[in-house]
């Protein structure tokens, strides 16, 4: 069996604008200029990507209500996400269940009465 030199792989992008461990400012000039030039001029997209840092003894609960918003038909029309379709379920039963909550507290009647 012969043995033959592995070829040697091209330097990444990233191996290309660091110098000892730090950003190479004139190699990343090019790039931050083509990626800015690429961004939507005017309106953004109808969608924002959301991140959460939850403690483990919060995981369990939100993961939970994401499954139970999904088997209760948690879709929409303009979000293909399940995960954003469940959240935006769970928030909106919330919020329902809170003004429900606000309008009959003490001494005021519950409303369609």
């Amino acid at each position: 069996m012969s043995r033959t030199t592995p070829r040697r792989a091209e330097p990444s992008e990233a191996t290309k604008l660091a110098k000892n461990g730090k950003l190479n400012p004139e190699a990343a000039e090019p790039l931050w200029r083509e990626a800015c030039g690429r961004l939507p001029k005017g309106e953004r997209p109808p969608y924002r990507q959301v991140t959460f840092t939850l403690h483990v003894t919060q995981l369990a609960t939100v993961q939970r209500a994401i499954k139970l918003a999904k088997g209760k038909g948690a879709t929409s029309k303009v979000n293909a996400n399940s995960n954003g379709n469940a959240i935006a379920k769970v928030c909106r039963d919330w919020l329902k269940e809170q003004r429900k909550t606000s309008d009959s507290g003490p001494g005021k009647p519950k409303r369609g009465r």
